[in-house]
C-alpha cells in the first residue's frame, strides 16, 4: 500500500523510501509538493524535502557574506555566528602563525585569535612547581603574578592541597595556616626548653 494515500501499488509503479512503499507520484516534498522520485531528499522531523526547498528553509546564513550554508557545505560556529568554510578561513587566522583556525582548537588571548599550537607555545603560562604548561581550561590558580595548576598548589610543609584555603607564605614556600600554626608551636615549644 502507498503510505500517502493507502492506494494498492501495482510492482513496477512505486518508489521506496524511508522504509516505505509510495506510488512514484506521491513521495513528494514536504514544502513544494516536487517529487522526489529517483531525486535526492533531506529529512527534517522524519519529513522528506527536496534540497532546494532544504536548503531555503533550514540553512543557516553566513555571517560573513549573507549567503545560504548549503546541505553539501561545512557550518562553522562560532560565537553564536554561522560561518562557510572559505569564509571562516579568510577571517579567521591565527594571529602568531597565520594559519587558519577552521579545523583546530584556538581561542582569544588578550584579543589576538591564535592556535593552541602557538599558545602552547609562546603564550602559555608554565607551573612554578611541577613545570608544565597550564592549558587553557585546566583549573589554575594565581597569586602575585604566577599561575599554578590547581593540583600543584601545595603546602610546602605538610603538602597538603592548598586550594582556595587561607595561607602563609614565608619567603619562597607557602604553608597552610595548621602546617604553619603547629610548626610555630613546636618552635615555641623548642625555645622554653
Amino acid at each position: 500500500l502507498c503510505r500517502n494515500f493507502f492506494l494498492l501499488i501495482f510492482s513496477g509503479e512505486y518508489v521506496k523510501a524511508m522504509n516505505e512503499s509510495f506510488h512514484s507520484g506521491h513521495f513528494c516534498c514536504q514544502k513544494c509538493d516536487t517529487s522526489l522520485s529517483g531525486q535526492s531528499y533531506i529529512l527534517k522531523d522524519e519529513k522528506p524535502h527536496c534540497v532546494a526547498c532544504y536548503d531555503n528553509e533550514f540553512a543557516n546564513r553566513c555571517e560573513e557574506c549573507g549567503k545560504t550554508i548549503g546541505h553539501d557545505s561545512k557550518d562553522l560556529i562560532f560565537k553564536g555566528n554561522h560561518f562557510h568554510e572559505s569564509c571562516f578561513e579568510q577571517r579567521y587566522s591565527c594571529g602568531m602563525c597565520k594559519q587558519s583556525l577552521a579545523d583546530k582548537a584556538f581561542g582569544n588571548w588578550d584579543g589576538m585569535m591564535c592556535c593552541l599550537e602557538c599558545y602552547e607555545k609562546h603564550l602559555a603560562r608554565t607551573c612554578p612547581r611541577c613545570g608544565e604548561i597550564i592549558k587553557p581550561g585546566a583549573k589554575r590558580l594565581g597569586y602575585q603574578g604566577k599561575e599554578w595548576h590547581d593540583k600543584c598548589f601545595v603546602c610546602k610543609v605538610c603538602n597538603e592541597h592548598i586550594g582556595t584555603k587561607k595561607f602563609v607564605r614565608r619567603t619562597t614556600i607557602f604553608t597552610a595556616t595548621t602546617a604553619t600554626r603547629s610548626r610555630l608551636e613546636r618552635d615555641a615549644l623548642d625555645a622554653t626548653r
